[in-house]
């Protein structure tokens, strides 16, 4: 969910919005959770890879 999210171009403050949580929060997630951090730096070069 969250790679095809960021490879639309959306941001992580609009992902924790979408979820009702903080972005501090999704933040913790990406410390706690390694899997969690790779889907956000996976969606992050999706999206600067995409067609425009």
């Amino acid at each position: 969910m969250l790679i095809d999210w960021m490879a639309e171009g959306k941001t992580i403050k609009d992902f924790a919005k979408h979820l009702k949580v903080t972005k501090e929060t999704v933040s913790r997630w990406g410390r706690i959770h390694p899997e969690f951090l790779e889907a956000k730096d996976m969606g992050h070069y999706k999206s600067r890879t995409r067609e425009r």
